[in-house]
């Protein structure tokens, strides 16, 4: 199985595709888009299947997205970050920035509130069941379901790409990613700001304080740095049927 992206001469390059077999003859085709696509602009994909008796083809893209085992736990990595999610909470525990020469962007620690994807439920402090259901080399996904209830997460992770998605199975209370303090502190070497999706923005408080940047209503949250680190968190925004 592959994807052929077709250029308006013509010309044909393959694209890094993923294939997810399921039940009988069906499955789940992922492929990436290289490049840029211009506003209002088409672009044309052919989806080619074969066997491995067909003649030869031109090599498909790889990629270096790849998922270890650590216990119950595993590792995630990209070219642009290397993610540890634990068992407890199903949170991202560790997260390391490659383009920052390593730098651990997450509160330290593997358990409690620490780590990024801290959410609502009543199980929130229960150990997850984590599994792996795609390896990549477009996306790896990993899904968590409680051990003492219901509630699950599902962390998406593509290739090339600096962003995790992560789905809850129901609406929660809070969600909460809890970075290390020191990355964004006003008293430490790069002091970071607070931007909001309705414009409103503010500069991060010292180290030692504990003020909160916050705003009602807004879909999107991020603190940016002077030397171009952006962390954000980004949900869909809601519009209701009329």
């Amino acid at each position: 199985m592959r994807v052929v992206e077709y250029a308006s001469d013509g010309t044909a390059r393959p694209v890094l595709t993923q294939f997810e077999p399921a039940e009988g003859n069906t499955g789940r085709v992922v492929f990436l888009v290289p490049g840029t696509t211009a506003a209002k602009s088409a672009r044309s994909f052919a989806v080619h299947f074969d066997t491995a008796a067909g003649a030869a083809k031109p090599p498909q893209p790889t990629s270096n997205l790849t998922v270890r085992a650590e216990g119950g736990s595993y590792w995630v990595e990209n070219d642009c970050y290397r993610i540890l999610v634990g068992r407890q909470g199903a949170h991202l525990y560790e997260w390391y920035v490659k383009a920052l020469d390593g730098l651990e962007i997450t509160e330290p620690g593997r358990g409690g509130w620490a780590g990024f994807a801290d959410s609502g439920f009543e199980d929130r402090d229960a150990d997850f069941d984590l599994k792996v259901t795609a390896a990549g080399p477009v996306q790896v996904r990993l899904t968590g379901v409680s051990t003492t209830g219901s509630n699950e997460k599902v962390f998406i992770f593509t290739a090339g790409k600096p962003y995790v998605e992560v789905m809850l199975a129901r609406p929660v209370g809070f969600y909460w990613d809890y970075d290390s303090v020191v990355n964004f502190a006003a008293d430490k070497g790069h002091p970071g700001t607070a931007l909001f999706s309705n414009g409103q923005q503010a500069p991060i408080c010292r180290s030692n304080e504990t003020t909160h940047n916050a705003a009602q209503g807004v879909y999107w949250g991020a603190k940016v740095r002077d030397d171009g680190l952006v962390l954000a968190n980004l949900t869909p925004t809601y519009r209701p049927y009329t």
